[in-house]
C-alpha cells in the first residue's frame, strides 16, 4: 500500500551544523520539508465491504504523541496528562471519589486491565 499513498509535505526546523565553528544551529522558522504518508488516505483504496470506521471522542480514545517534551502540544506530558484524566474519568464512573483540582491530578489505570 506504501507505494500507492501520497506524500504530505510537513515543514519543520531542522537542526543543522554551522560550518565555520561546528556547532549545532536550531532555526527560528521551518528550514526543510519531511515527506510523510497518513494511515487515512487508504480509506479510498478499500472496498466498502472490507471497511469500518468506528466515530469516537477523541479525549477518550486519542493523544498523539509527535512532538518534543515542552511544546504543550502532542508532546509526552500532553499524552500524560490524557491517559491520567482518561483513568480519572474511569475510576469516578465506577464511584470512586478522586480527589485534587488540578488538571494534572489524575488516575493512571494499567492497560493491562482496562483494554
Amino acid at each position: 500500500w506504501a507505494h500507492k499513498l501520497p506524500h504530505h509535505v510537513a515543514r519543520k526546523k531542522i537542526p543543522a551544523a554551522d560550518l565555520s565553528s561546528g556547532e549545532t544551529v536550531k532555526p527560528e522558522k521551518p528550514n526543510g520539508i519531511k515527506l510523510e504518508q497518513f494511515v487515512f488516505d487508504v480509506f479510498p483504496m478499500l472496498p466498502l465491504d472490507k471497511f469500518a470506521c468506528l466515530e469516537v471522542k477523541r479525549e477518550e480514545e486519542f493523544s498523539p504523541l509527535k512532538n518534543a517534551r515542552g511544546t504543550g502540544e502532542d508532546d509526552p506530558d500532553t499524552s500524560k496528562a490524557d491517559i491520567m484524566a482518561q483513568g480519572k474519568r474511569w475510576v469516578e464512573a465506577a464511584g470512586a471519589t478522586v480527589t485534587g483540582d488540578k488538571a494534572s491530578d489524575g488516575i493512571e489505570v494499567s492497560p493491562l486491565i482496562s483494554y
